[in-house]
């Protein structure tokens, strides 16, 4: 047992071990921005000359958005084949395909930022109780509501950066 636990350590040390650690962080790293909030309903109140800003609402990436599912697949197919090149079994091209999962999760990310859904879509019924609100507030009060993007394209990107150094850096395999 011993013997091989030292023989997995070396595996794992060495260049090609330590590229596919690296490339199955960035999978971790992905599937957390998964989890994470994706989208947010941000409520903006200016009375007396000060502002405060507040989330009122959020919208995973897991389940409700497509860029959450295809990112959470790929940060699993990532996750797998990054232990697979660490332990050297990688399958035919791994490195090459980590890489190819790795790019496409970038594009998904930088979608995602670029691309910031409706109020509506992202939290309807808040928004509509919100907006009914603005209406009766009184005068030099005012309230504005935006939608932005959260945390989770960020660490999608993150980890997807992450993914392509470790494809990058491991040998041809």
């Amino acid at each position: 047992m011993r013997g091989d636990a030292g023989l997995t350590q070396r595996l794992l040390l060495r260049g090609t071990g330590f590229a596919g650690l690296v490339t199955a962080a960035g999978g971790g790293l992905v599937l957390t921005g998964v989890l994470c909030p994706w989208y947010a309903v941000v409520a903006e109140v200016s009375m007396l000359g000060g502002d405060s800003s507040q989330i009122v609402a959020t919208l995973p990436g897991f389940p409700a958005t497509p860029g959450g599912w295809i990112a959470g697949g790929l940060g699993v197919f990532v996750t797998m084949l990054g232990a697979l090149i660490a332990f050297d079994r990688p399958p035919l091209r791994g490195r090459q395909l980590a890489r190819y999962a790795g790019v496409l999760l970038l594009a998904v990310a930088t979608v995602s930022l670029a691309w910031v859904p409706e109020l509506t879509d992202i939290a309807a019924g808040t928004t509509a109780e919100l907006l009914d609100t603005a209406d009766q507030l009184p005068v030099g009060v005012e309230l504005e509501l935006h939608a932005t993007a959260a945390s989770g394209p960020w660490w999608v990107m993150a980890g997807a950066a992450t993914v392509v150094v470790g494809a990058f850096s491991a040998r041809a395999g």
